[in-house]
């Protein structure tokens, strides 16, 4: 009986022993499967997160204010100290060589230079044919930042308002689904219009191209007292403008860039390689823009720019072109 007895009571521990063994297993087994779930779901997160740390804009606006140069610092410009005071400036960026209007807005464009292939040196006109192939060609073999957009964006918004016609005929010329508007060389009813257009189309992509401050250029001087009173006229649509796209309600996902192709000395400035005609401002406020003043930059890297905050592709045909360092607050 004795014997009986401890064969049970040994079948007992036994039996206990193996189940609480299996009960170690299990549980093993099942925390390293959670533990791998868990930090593979951590992982995918966090891997969102940084991919989705860049922000990118729904709308740039280039206000284009051709013939500024850097002269806005003489003159009294309100609106360019109250919009950039916070944001992004630099007056002593540079502009390309030749120095033409023509040349200068289409190495802002496409982000390729004269020493890189985009040999242009006289601006288009009605009566130039040999000069605007020159343009055509060049429209084909570089693609602009509008090009770029309408094909990332095919259904985008993308339009040119211009006061001096060659822009849209020959500058901006055929690539893509571009609306162009040529205001009969009034920047008033330029600014009239992009306000009309930015409240009710909200474009992708807009280029507005004031030609008036140049106009003064070359008929008073540039740095005359006449040239300095339509700069402050042209200041003050810069503001209506950029009033026009807090009303729309979409400042916050909107680029504004204040880009200027040239200064001038005299009344002249095309060949004129000195300072007051290669030293231009060029401007930057949005979301992710640091607040830097004086950075290094070129025209041809307006292109960069716009690529990055619109989230296109970089063109092949960049060489030189980059984003100015620290320019955006968002990018490593």
């Amino acid at each position: 009986m004795k014997k009986i007895l401890s064969l049970f009571i040994l079948a007992a521990l036994l039996l206990s022993f193996a189940s609480c063994a299996g009960t170690t297993d299990t549980a093993d087994e099942s925390t390293d499967v959670d533990t791998t779930e868990t930090t593979e779901v951590i992982s995918d997160t966090a891997g969102e997160a940084v991919a989705n740390d860049k922000f990118v804009y729904k709308h740039v606006i280039i206000f284009g204010l051709d013939g500024m140069g850097a002269f806005h610092t003489k003159a009294d410009t309100p609106n360019i100290d109250k919009l950039f005071g916070d944001a992004a400036l630099t007056d002593v960026a540079k502009t390309g060589n030749p120095f033409g209007t023509g040349p200068c807005w289409m190495f802002a464009f496409t982000g390729v230079a004269y020493e890189e292939g985009l040999v242009l040196t006289q601006n288009p006109a009605d009566d130039t044919p040999k000069i605007n192939e020159k343009y055509a060609k060049a429209n084909k073999m570089y693609p602009t930042i509008f090009a770029m957009t309408n094909q990332k964006y095919p259904d985008a918004k993308i339009a040119s308002f211009a006061t001096w016609k060659p822009m849209n005929d020959y500058v901006i010329g055929d690539q893509g689904n571009i609306h162009k508007e040529f205001l009969d060389w009034s920047d008033l009813k330029l600014k009239t219009r992009a306000v009309e257009y930015i409240k009710s189309d909200k474009p992708t992509l807009l280029f507005l191209h004031f030609d008036s401050v140049d106009g003064k250029g070359h008929s008073d001087g540039y740095q005359s007292d006449a040239y300095f009173e339509q700069l402050t006229i042209v200041d003050g649509y810069l503001g209506e403008v950029y009033d026009a796209v807090v009303e729309a309600g979409i400042a916050d996902e909107t680029l504004f860039i204040l880009a200027t192709d040239h200064g001038g000395i005299g009344t002249l400035h095309g060949s004129q390689n000195v300072p007051e005609v290669s030293t231009i401002t060029l401007g930057f406020k949005g979301k992710t823009i640091s607040n830097i003043k004086d950075f290094d930059m070129n025209i041809r890297d307006i292109a960069p720019v716009v690529a990055y905050a619109l989230d296109l592709e970089p063109s092949s045909k960049w060489v030189s072109a980059k984003i100015p360092e620290g320019l955006f607050s968002d990018m490593e």
